[in-house]
């Protein structure tokens, strides 16, 4: 009796420790470490510099810029410049990431400075304008909807329930495996996530018109 006991105890700490190894294990991580204002945590299981990076991509293309607004920066696009300035909007929006973690607060615009240190962004790319079209506070966490493992590389599906809309919508993350834990790199599908939200907004107003009737509410993927 007393093997079984040791031997159930170690296959339940081989199986934790397994756990602890797994994107879902990481995903929970970084939801904590978002709640608790835990940096350091954080920092972790997220690669911020990453995220930033493909986050200021994506912020960058014509269509996220149409839905955004392209001001100064929309320019700069235009005249396909933007490579020279995107290291000062990454950083920006890096720093934007860890502020929002530490405090809750989405902070001002990501500004990229040319010479002299002239500012070419009339702060069209910020976490607080994303929030502001978005509303990240009206989505409740809800669970991991799917993980797809290839190697060193996972996607692991995040269901958020929108309030307002009454809609689920799932959020990509694209992980990395460090050895040992598993790191957020890139939210893969952010323009289609976006896209959603902003297409439920736009049917939202449609339906306040006078004499319109809605019955959009349900679930839904994007």
């Amino acid at each position: 009796m007393f093997k079984f006991l040791v031997l159930l105890a170690i296959a339940a700490g081989l199986g934790y420790w397994f756990w602890t190894t797994t994107p879902e294990f990481a995903v929970f991580q970084v939801r904590d470490a978002i709640r608790a204002h835990d940096l350091k945590k954080f920092s972790h299981y997220v690669d911020s510099e990453s995220v930033a990076s493909n986050l200021v991509d994506d912020l960058l293309t014509k269509p996220m810029q149409q839905s955004f607004g392209s001001g100064v920066l929309g320019k700069v696009i235009a005249n396909g410049i933007v490579g020279f300035f995107k290291q000062n909007l990454v950083k920006g929006m890096e720093q934007q990431i860890q502020r929002f973690v530490e405090t809750g607060d989405t902070g001002a615009s990501v500004s990229a400075n040319g010479e002299g240190g002239e500012e070419i962004n009339d702060g069209s790319i910020s976490l607080g304008k994303v929030d502001g079209r978005l509303g990240f506070r009206r989505h409740a966490y809800k669970g991991i909807a799917y993980d797809h493992k290839d190697g060193k590389v996972a996607t692991v599906g995040v269901t958020f329930h929108n309030e307002l809309y009454d809609k689920d919508l799932v959020l990509d993350l694209k992980m990395r495996d460090e050895g040992g834990h598993w790191e957020v790199i890139e939210l893969s599908n952010f323009p289609e996530f976006a896209g959603k939200i902003m297409e439920y907004e736009s049917e939202r107003l449609q339906n306040a018109q006078p004499g319109s009737v809605s019955d959009k509410k349900g679930t839904e993927k994007i």
